[in-house]
């Protein structure tokens, strides 16, 4: 039970972190990615550099593991959230 408890933490943290990870309206002054003096350093470009697909591993000795990660994968697409996320970041 502990073990699915700070799996649970674990990936709520991960999910937050990487919501927080995305500027919000107050630091940018538009939408294609230009925020003044830095516009001037770094030029944001919109062509996609790769088309990988990411994945994590479960031990096989913790099937519990991977049943609650699962499961949490399975909360956050039947609830909209990991689209909100994918459109968040990836437009």
């Amino acid at each position: 039970m502990k073990k699915n408890i700070a799996l649970l933490l674990i990936i709520a943290f991960l999910a937050f972190a990487i919501a927080a990870c995305g500027s919000d309206s107050s630091s940018s002054s538009s939408t294609d990615g230009s925020t003044g003096e830095a516009s001037e350093l770094v030029k944001v470009i919109d062509i996609p550099l790769t088309q990988e697909e990411y994945a994590f591993g479960v031990d096989k000795n913790q099937p519990e593991l991977l049943e609650e990660a699962n499961k949490f994968i399975a909360q956050i697409n039947s609830d909209g959230t990991f689209e909100q996320i994918l459109n968040n970041y990836f437009g």
